[in-house]
């Protein structure tokens, strides 16, 4: 999708290669971790909710490309460190193969942090859930509010350090 078909209310995320929003501001790297909704679009930028600032549009990439063969249940996750394809494809049901074959990955090995992971077809619902890290949380407080356990929240997201947990973060539960 190129920036001029970014349009208002897209759900999109911040590629992982932008590096400045549009005053020069260093783009944090957990900010890149989020989907947001398009709010307005002005030339080439775009207002994005919850960033109170702009970001060139070819900064960003949609999340509902409504083409290809995305049809049906499509569910989407953006890969964040220490996420292999294999432990996606665990959290909604599937095998490392069939995402490898719908993404068209030529080395499933090779997923980057910030890359867009498609899935369709499958389980919806509970394996899909998914818990953004705020300020303050640790993964026993989480697990509580979730109604979940703290070795169930490390299997799900391979923690190799349970006490090591991150604002922004995203959590599988």
């Amino acid at each position: 999708m190129t920036p001029n078909e970014i349009q208002e209310g897209m759900t999109v995320t911040i590629k992982f290669s932008a590096t400045n929003y549009s005053t020069g501001q260093a783009i944090p790297k957990w900010v890149k971790e989020n989907s947001y909704k398009v709010l307005q679009k002005s030339g080439n930028k775009v207002l994005l909710d919850n960033i109170m600032s702009w970001v060139a549009a070819s900064d960003v990439q949609a999340l509902d490309t409504g083409g290809s063969n995305l049809t049906g249940n499509t569910q989407t996750h953006i890969v964040q460190s220490g996420d292999t394809l294999s432990g996606i494809a665990s959290n909604w049901g599937t095998n490392w193969q069939e995402l490898a074959r719908q993404n068209s990955l030529s080395n499933p090995n090779m997923i980057y942090i910030g890359q867009v992971i498609h899935f369709t077809g499958g389980q919806s619902g509970a394996t899909a859930r998914t818990y953004t890290v705020r300020s303050g949380d640790n993964l026993s407080s989480i697990a509580s509010r979730l109604g979940t356990t703290v070795q169930s929240l490390v299997s799900m997201n391979s923690i190799s350090n349970p006490n090591l947990i991150y604002a922004g973060q995203t959590l599988n539960y």
